[in-house]
């Protein structure tokens, strides 16, 4: 058929989609003369606040999947059942019940 499309229908095209895409994010772009929000801070200053999550590093956690379950544990321990044994009762990895074992009893 050999159609195609004039060059004056392509610029005004290329036009429109360029005013779309600058007007698409211009709610979330900074404003021109904004003070960015760590100016003034040196740059560990902004990457490290004086807040500290979570717990220190190296420390673990204290509470586990068998914390409270001790009893059980040292009990079956007692009567020589494995530690695969111990984790398919209690629903667990057999290394859980293991290191559980070595570090609380």
């Amino acid at each position: 058929m050999g159609l195609e499309k004039s060059e004056d229908f392509k610029a005004m095209e290329k036009k429109k989609q360029g005013e779309r895409l600058a007007a698409s994010g211009l709610r979330y772009r900074i404003k021109p003369g904004t003070p960015p929000p760590n100016k003034g801070k040196k740059q560990m200053e902004s990457k490290l606040s004086d807040i500290i999550l979570g717990r220190p590093i190296g420390r673990k956690s204290s509470k586990t999947k068998l914390t409270g379950q001790e009893k059980k544990i040292q009990d079956l321990l007692d009567k020589n059942v494995s530690y695969s044994a111990i984790g398919r009762i209690l629903g667990v990895h057999r290394l859980t019940v293991s290191t559980f074992a070595k570090e609380r009893l």
